[in-house]
């Protein structure tokens, strides 16, 4: 804040804890130029970082690219001291409460879009917010007419439960349970750490079901197709999609694109389509990332969240994503580098060996549509693995779906020789999950 002030920005500091989203909605308004969020994200304390969004002509708002932040880091790094004393004193940073603009912003669009005060009026609804940043969405809510009950909505940066994080399992079954103990909760919603990633829990008679990953996007492209009533829209993801999902998709009448992994990869990709002249309402990624069209590509856990509850509200949850099959078995797994190896290069062995050993295995085909890494189909197109190496982490990373645990343990046997042939008796990974898949409960 001193360093921007002192180049004569008006710096506002907000007040309270608050969500990357409502950052990128500040500049969308005619008051900011550009706005900063400081946050790790699901990650750890010392991963915190800056999130930077700067206004857009074209979609209001957006975050700065890879090439944008590496030069300003390039510049930062050459000291050009401003000796001019003609410069006016740098104004001083004001604290204000921006969430309650946030807040408002939210409950009058989404009363646009249903034309009603009330769109959630009498819907049961769990807040679960991990201790992070989202249950400042807890107001938005409730003025739309829900009856809404907070988990773990005290912000804690230790995170007493684990990062909240809407792909973990045990986020999802701790809220799952607490919708049992409390009994006829309609929809439960489950916020990251700083609000970017949603992920839902649906009532099912009895039974509570969640909805994530695939399920999510299943969900999304649904409510969003039915809408749009355009069967030429296309749905942009991430790579590690379901094989079923695209069916999905196409019988809600669009068609998916699979783009990168990454949530800024799949936005700059559904952009860039759209610059064009495709039609594209929505770019989501498994994480739980979901940005809509016509809420100017912003990643926005809430605004998904509140698009899912008006839908069950009015539809009562009948017919939610009914026909989407889940795969027998669907995993990640993860190979850890140790750190006297290049991930890269191992990488690079790898899927070299995997490339010239699939040819010669019944049942398996190169995906030629893939974007990133390697992705085969097996068991004659029922099933598919991935193998990729993670954005950040020294990790190669390999995504399973099969029709059943059989037939995911026989590929992940056949991958594990190919790897450790490859690799010659050399032990660079931790092959532990690829034994015995163990999952983050290490069971």
């Amino acid at each position: 804040m001193q360093g921007l002030s002192s180049v004569g920005c008006r710096v506002d500091l907000c007040k309270s804890v608050t969500t990357t989203p409502s950052m990128f909605y500040a500049t969308t308004t005619s008051k900011y130029d550009g706005a900063i969020m400081v946050t790790a994200s699901h990650l750890p304390a010392d991963k915190n970082g800056f999130k930077m969004y700067i206004h857009d002509t074209k979609y209001m708002a957006r975050g700065l690219e890879k090439e944008e932040v590496r030069k300003i880091l390039e510049d930062a790094e050459v000291d050009e001291s401003n000796d001019d004393d003609s410069l006016d004193p740098p104004p001083p940073p004001m604290v204000v409460d921006f969430v309650p603009t946030y807040q408002s912003h939210l409950i009058e669009t989404f009363r646009r879009r249903t034309s009603r005060i009330l769109p959630l009026k009498n819907l049961n609804v769990v807040l679960s917010t991990g201790c992070g940043s989202g249950f400042i969405v807890s107001r938005v809510f409730r003025d739309l007419g829900a009856n809404v009950m907070e988990l773990d909505a005290e912000p804690d940066g230790t995170f007493p439960f684990g990062p909240p994080n809407p792909e973990s399992k045990s986020m999802m079954r701790r809220t799952i349970k607490y919708c049992e103990q409390v009994g006829s909760v309609d929809l439960a919603i489950l916020l990251d750490t700083d609000g970017d990633r949603c992920g839902i829990v649906l009532r099912n008679g009895e039974t509570y079901k969640e909805v994530n990953r695939n399920r999510l996007i299943a969900l999304c492209s649904q409510i969003i197709l039915e809408k749009n009533g355009d069967s030429t829209a296309k749905i942009v993801t991430d790579s590690v999609t379901s094989i079923n999902l695209e069916s999905f998709i196409a019988r809600a009448g669009g068609s998916q694109v699979r783009f990168k992994k990454g949530y800024l990869n799949v936005i700059n990709e559904a952009k860039r389509l759209s610059a064009i002249g495709e039609e594209v309402p929505l770019a989501m990624e498994t994480s739980g990332h979901g940005a809509f069209k016509d809420n100017n590509y912003c990643d926005d856990g809430t605004f998904t969240a509140l698009l899912v509850a008006c839908f069950v509200a009015e539809n009562n949850s009948k017919g939610i994503i009914e026909d989407f099959e889940d795969a027998g078995f669907e995993e990640e797994l993860r190979m850890a580098v140790k750190e006297t190896y290049d991930k890269v290069s191992l990488y690079e062995q790898i899927s070299s060996a995997i490339t010239k050993e699939a040819a010669s295995i019944e049942g398996w085909e190169f995906d030629p549509h893939n974007k990133e890494g390697i992705r085969i189909t097996t068991d004659s197109g029922r099933g598919f693995f991935m193998i990729r190496t993670s954005l950040h982490d020294p990790i190669i990373s390999m995504q399973i779906e099969a029709a059943s645990p059989n037939l995911g343990r026989q590929v992940v046997a056949t991958v594990r020789q190919i790897v450790q042939a490859a690799l010659e008796g050399v032990d660079p990974l931790d092959f532990r999950e690829l034994d015995s898949f163990i999952n983050e409960d290490g069971k």
